[in-house]
């Protein structure tokens, strides 16, 4: 994609800001325009990620080379008056993305669950 940028003429200079998400900065020369690019598969970012995400359809989505996320939409709708459930839940998922991130062989391929 980079590549791409720049062979249509845009002047990209990288940048060595951090939001402390996975993207990596480029300016585009001329303007103050600020490109960010995800690279999972050149670069694994995951001991460095700190981002989560919920879907319009209540999921927690807790990494981006994963696909294991949690009900909260369920979750609220089976303990409406009780936040220990879901307490519970957002804790335990985010403990395990944790330790799949930060491990030293990086996201572990059987954790792909729903």
């Amino acid at each position: 994609m980079l590549r791409d940028l720049e062979a249509a003429g845009l002047a990209l200079a990288p940048r060595v800001e951090r939001t402390g998400g996975p993207s990596r900065y480029y300016r585009v020369m001329g303007t103050d325009t600020r490109v960010g690019f995800i690279s999972p598969h050149s670069q694994s970012f995951c001991a460095d990620c700190n981002r989560i995400r919920v879907t319009a359809e209540g999921r927690l989505l807790l990494c981006l080379g994963q696909k294991h996320s949690i009900d909260l939409r369920r979750l609220l709708r089976a303990n409406p008056t009780e936040d220990t459930p879901l307490k519970t839940g957002i804790r335990a998922s985010l403990e395990r993305s944790r330790e799949v991130m930060i491990s030293a062989a990086g996201p572990d391929p059987s954790w792909r669950g729903t």
